[in-house]
């Protein structure tokens, strides 16, 4: 009989759900050796089948529509009572949604690894998609844990609100442990929803300390040494940052923050941590003539960004992974974030003072003040984040629950 492990929440287009989706893999592997690891994702199922065929984990696509009819109950009753008045387009994976029901027999664990679903800040879409993984995993006894994330608020509002307020209680308490990533998220999951399962952690990527490629990659690939790189600060950006924060008062953060950089003779390279930054990057270099401002133009993965971070001073990051690829590698990062996630992070590691959340007023000078420290203070910085990595490496294992 045939085992399996799914991984949900995971993706290979952003280097942090990528570098989170590695190492799921890489340890659940470990410890389900004989199962097939599948990567529920629809984006990575779309992939040439040359790209899928590197890996040693399976890419399928996975569709909230298709919970419906995995589970039983009031809420699949109430969908399909809903369809027999308007009939749903057939599903453009019909083999595939029949294969995962098929495998839902036989799967032996279930992890999610979303980063951050759970909150009224996101659409109730990302919510629900999130919950009703859950309800899968209960109505089949599917044991399942819920990797390091940020959860909340929970101000929902309308039908939306009744419907993810049943579903939480229903669902909740059932993962075998839930990791609060923030303890904003610990508290709101303990103290609103009243949870037992909840432990106070750290980030996933932050807290492993090897990766076995060889249960990843069936060829394990070469990447750049990057060993030109000298003298160099990095950028990089987050779109989030311009839905949270003013458009202009974002691009003026960056900005500054590069002049500073070439005034005391550093190259900047401009990366991108996420497909969906692509843009963003494009406008940060087009403010750029200088050579010594290079847009580094293309999608690397999360192993080959660990690479090429060692070799930097120091990076401005917005992307949350950018700077936990940072710390991993004991480089200083001034963060400009839209989130309680970014606080936290810099604040465990004490590196307060260069923290930047562009929902508040972004200060020119105390940023120019920050960029100055670092250009000065980055090796001495390195080492505070290299003493606070060893203790969170040793906090606790996160997959101890299988």
């Amino acid at each position: 009989m045939n085992k399996y492990v799914f991984i949900s929440g995971g993706e290979l287009f952003n280097k942090g759900a990528q570098a989170m989706t590695f190492i799921a893999v890489d340890q659940m592997k470990r410890r389900f050796p004989d199962a097939e690891i599948v990567l529920l994702s629809t984006s990575d199922y779309k992939r040439s089948e040359e790209e899928k065929s590197t890996y040693r984990f399976t890419i399928l696509p996975f569709s909230t529509g298709w919970i419906y009819d995995y589970i039983s109950g009031p809420i699949s009753s109430a969908y399909k009572l809903k369809n027999l008045v308007k009939k749903p387009a057939k599903s453009q994976y019909q083999n595939e949604k029949e294969k995962i029901g098929k495998m839902l027999n036989d799967v032996v664990a279930w992890i999610d690894i979303s980063g951050y679903a759970l909150s009224s800040q996101f659409t109730a879409n990302r919510s629900l998609d999130f919950l009703l993984r859950i309800l899968t995993a209960k109505n089949y006894g599917i044991k399942m844990a819920i990797m390091p994330q940020s959860f909340g608020p929970f101000s929902y509002k309308g039908k939306n609100k009744v419907l993810i307020d049943y579903l939480m209680k229903k669902t909740m308490p059932y993962p075998v442990k839930i990791y609060a990533r923030e303890q904003e998220g610990y508290d709101i999951l303990t103290n609103e929803l009243g949870l037992k399962n909840v432990e106070r952690t750290y980030d996933m990527v932050l807290m492993s300390k090897e990766l076995d490629l060889t249960n990843v990659y069936k060829e394990l690939p070469e990447f750049p040494s990057y060993e030109d790189v000298e003298s160099a600060i990095g950028i990089v950006p987050n779109e989030e940052n311009f839905k949270h924060g003013k458009s202009e008062d974002v691009y003026a953060a960056y900005k500054y923050a590069i002049e500073t950089a070439l005034k005391h003779d550093k190259s900047v390279y401009i990366l991108r941590h996420s497909h969906n930054d692509k843009e963003v990057c494009q406008n940060i270099k087009n403010m750029f003539k200088q050579e010594e401002v290079i847009l580094l133009d293309k999608d690397i993965s999360s192993l080959e960004f660990d690479i090429l971070v060692e070799k930097l001073d120091f990076i401005i990051g917005s992307r949350f992974h950018s700077i936990v690829h940072s710390y991993k590698n004991h480089v200083p990062c001034i963060a400009i974030g839209w989130a309680t996630k970014y606080h936290e992070l810099l604040k465990l590691f004490g590196q307060y003072d260069y923290m930047f959340d562009v929902r508040e007023s972004l200060d020119k000078d105390k940023l120019n003040a920050a960029v100055v420290k670092l250009l000065n203070e980055y090796e001495n910085e390195s080492k505070v984040i290299s003493g606070k990595l060893a203790d969170v490496q040793n906090s606790t294992d996160l997959f101890k629950v299988f």
